[in-house]
């Protein structure tokens, strides 16, 4: 049996295909239908009512419901409604939006991306519902708020990596962390937490290179699918996995995906040896923080690069030889004049 949610969500899903009308309501949850080169969105009534807006304040545009997203939760939000053909599949994200009255409601968002065709773009297509019921969210709205500070001002890689580590391994009590970035079809591990060799899959040690900073995403087909489908996996304790995975965290794992700019940016394992139950505010808070994550790993990684080859530059505009002086030690320093990219100066 299906609940009326997933009926209704099934009943979209089926009708976006054939490119047929949104049905009428029918059960609980409130439809959408997005096209993703427009902006352009289709609700029905009961998702204005959730917004708490009027039939005729709406214009259509997929804008005016994220301007009244909580600032906190609009990175995870943009990183479903930005998707493009590359990550097409479910989306499930809970987040606030804050009402005309003043106070924030939780809304619980399903939905599935389809592909476009020669005559017609991709469309997100799904349900909202009302969340506040289930929902405390205090103490992760702080934990997304510090980790929005702190990566706020994360400038390289490795720092991205240890505020992820700093904001999600204690509070969640997890006994393992580990971030990569995704470059091409290989993982390249930034940070693990804790940083002991013998703390992760014998596997990892063996089978990788003897620093073992990488491996190709083949090797773990569970961790491929997720990053192909663009969306959060958890998996409860004495899960199937590949050996690879299931060791990382054994009594519980979470594998996230870290959306930025349309792409997958890199991945995050979270894992617990202990079993443990993934609670809706949990899940929330990871789909948010791998928000967040992954549009700081994609600038960190962007500032890396710049600073390597401006690094690269200023080597190559060094003299290769200094002149021999009696009595004197000649050197070479370049000394930018600008901020920014640090190029443009004088030799002293």
């Amino acid at each position: 049996g299906f609940p009326p949610e997933d009926r209704r969500c099934l009943d979209l899903f089926a009708r976006a295909v054939t490119r047929a009308a949104p049905p009428p309501p029918l059960g609980p949850g409130a439809s959408f239908d997005l096209a993703m080169d427009t902006g352009q969105v289709e609700v029905d009534d009961q998702l204005l009512e959730l917004f708490g807006i009027g039939p005729d304040d709406f214009e259509g545009r997929v804008e005016t419901l994220l301007a009244m997203t909580v600032p906190e939760d609009l990175p995870a939000v943009m990183s479903v409604v930005e998707a493009d053909h590359m990550s097409i599949g479910d989306r499930e994200l809970e987040f606030r939006i804050l009402q005309p009255s003043g106070e924030q409601k939780w809304l619980r968002l399903r939905g599935r991306l389809l592909p476009g065709g020669e005559d017609r773009p991709a469309r997100l297509v799904g349900t909202v519902t009302d969340a506040s019921t289930v929902r405390t969210g205090r103490g992760d709205v702080a934990r997304v708020q510090r980790l929005a500070a702190a990566l706020a001002t994360a400038g390289t890689v490795r720092d991205v990596s240890q505020a992820v580590v700093a904001a999600l391994r204690k509070p969640l009590q997890a006994d393992r962390i580990a971030l990569a970035e995704l470059e091409g079809d290989r993982l390249v591990v930034t940070v693990l937490d804790p940083p002991q060799p013998e703390a992760w899959p014998e596997v990892w040690r063996t089978e990788w290179r003897s620093e073992w900073p990488d491996a190709p995403v083949r090797t773990m087909p569970t961790l491929a699918t997720a990053l192909r489908e663009g969306r959060a996996a958890i998996w409860p304790a004495d899960a199937d996995l590949e050996p690879a995975l299931a060791e990382v965290g054994p009594g519980g794992l979470a594998v996230l995906p870290l959306p930025a700019g349309g792409r997958m940016a890199g991945a995050c394992l979270i894992g617990w040896d202990s079993p443990h139950d993934f609670g809706p505010e949990e899940r929330a808070l990871l789909t948010a923080a791998a928000g967040l994550a992954g549009q700081a790993l994609m600038r960190a990684h962007a500032f890396d690069a710049e600073h390597e080859l401006v690094g690269m530059l200023q080597r190559t505009l060094l003299p290769r030889r200094l002149p021999q002086l009696p009595g004197a030690v000649a050197v070479a320093r370049y000394l930018p004049t600008t901020a920014g990219l640090e190029v443009g100066g004088d030799w002293y």
